[in-house]
């Protein structure tokens, strides 16, 4: 969204009617002129909907405006609402801006890459977490050694833990071998986890998993 320059106007009230303009649409808003970046308004919709708040957006391609409102109680915060004023049937400027628009924040597009392409992984990981056609107490130690080991992911119906240490059904702490066949650090941590996980499964949740 871009923001619009605008001549500070005080103590003025300003209506802008989208039924303006001759298409048959009742709420066509072709002719709509955006009110100033800063100013308190209140948007009527379609639905008689009432939406007010001050206006730090508009996009005059798609029509979309963007308005800010304090939260109740909560000093700082806000909520903003976007609004299609194509789908309005009035719009009222309430308090025209005192003041010249504040500055666009400049937005980190790497971080926020970042950010998506590690939201991403997240939600893979969790679908692959979900083991197919196995008990709860599989399922519940797969969550458990998760915790503390991410490197975690079903075989079939056995857990691999670190692509080293694997655990068979009916995952008891002699199911848990080595890859290599050898006793490592790996291995004993693991068969660690499992036995404190059996120790804790309590019997109703072990009934569940038969």
């Amino acid at each position: 969204m871009k923001e619009r320059n605008h001549s500070v106007q005080k103590n003025s009230s300003v209506s802008y009617n989208s039924n303006d303009g001759n298409s048959s649409d009742p709420y066509n808003c072709n002719n709509f002129m955006a009110p100033p970046i800063g100013a308190q308004i209140k948007c009527v919709t379609c639905l008689g909907n009432n939406v007010q708040g001050k206006v730090v957006a508009y996009d005059q391609q798609t029509k979309m405006l963007a308005l800010r409102s304090p939260i109740a109680n909560k000093p700082g915060y806000f909520d903003y609402t976007m609004v299609n004023v194509a789908w309005c049937s009035n719009l009222e400027v309430l308090e025209e801006p005192s003041e010249s628009p504040e500055p666009i924040n400049s937005l980190n597009i790497q971080k926020l890459e970042r950010r998506k392409k590690l939201n991403i992984e997240n939600k893979l990981k969790e679908i692959n977490s979900l083991g197919n056609d196995v008990t709860s107490l599989a399922q519940h130690l797969y969550f458990t050694i998760y915790k503390t080991l991410n490197e975690v992911e079903w075989e079939g119906k056995n857990i691999v833990v670190m692509n080293s240490v694997v655990i068979t059904p009916p995952y008891d702490v002699e199911n848990c071998k080595s890859r290599s066949g050898e006793q490592n650090q790996a291995l004993d941590h693991v068969k660690k986890i499992v036995k404190k996980f059996l120790e804790d499964y309590s019997p109703s949740q072990q009934t569940n998993s038969k």
